[in-house]
């Protein structure tokens, strides 16, 4: 039963119940566009997987788990040009 509670409470699991129905409803209209459902479609993909990146990364954070490695999180030095090089002038 907690499994069945669980998927209802679900975002994805509704979000993807609503791309279901409405391909069946539209796919039943003869006179509608289905590059218009078809994109419907793919919306609802996008955003599918934008709340699994978001659910992952919440329970990752729950963890206390780094996602990204200590040297992509930010920089550590500031770059400096170099000496050499001096400033573009256009000509005159």
């Amino acid at each position: 039963m907690n499994v069945l509670k669980g998927l209802l409470r679900s975002r994805k699991v509704w979000l993807a119940i609503v791309g279901v129905v409405q391909t069946i409803v539209f796919a039943t209209m003869p006179d509608f566009d289905p590059t218009v459902w078809q994109a419907i479609n793919v919306l609802l993909l996008a955003v599918i997987a934008g709340v699994a990146v978001e659910d992952a990364a919440e329970k990752v954070g729950k963890n206390n788990v780094r996602i990204l490695p200590a040297a992509l999180e930010g920089p550590t030095h500031t770059m400096q040009p170099r000496p050499s090089v001096r400033a573009w002038t256009p000509p005159e």
